[in-house]
């Protein structure tokens, strides 16, 4: 993404701005996910339903995309997305 931007930000920069009519970027890859998602067993587990879950990780994952960290590894970005959103169900006894 950054190199897209630095190159071509003209053609770049309506699909990071959301307006009417016109999905985003993250509209586009969040609908893509759900379509897998939506109907799996995961889906039950994503806080604060399945939709919003995939949402804030896409949306986070892009911000990492455009602005990547610099104290935090993959990993870190990876455990705290997956803090946010997951919500283990209850333990068998």
């Amino acid at each position: 993404m950054q190199a897209a931007l630095r190159y071509d930000a003209a053609s770049m920069v309506p699909w990071v701005i959301r307006r009417e009519g016109h999905p985003t970027l993250i509209d586009i890859v969040t609908d893509r996910a759900l379509a897998f998602i939506e109907d799996s067993p995961v889906a039950g587990y994503l806080a604060p339903n399945p939709a919003a879950a995939v949402e804030f990780m896409v949306g986070a994952v892009c911000a990492e995309l455009l602005s990547p960290a610099r104290f935090l590894t993959h990993a870190d970005i990876a455990n705290r997305i997956t803090d946010a959103i997951y919500r283990p169900g209850p333990t068998p006894s």
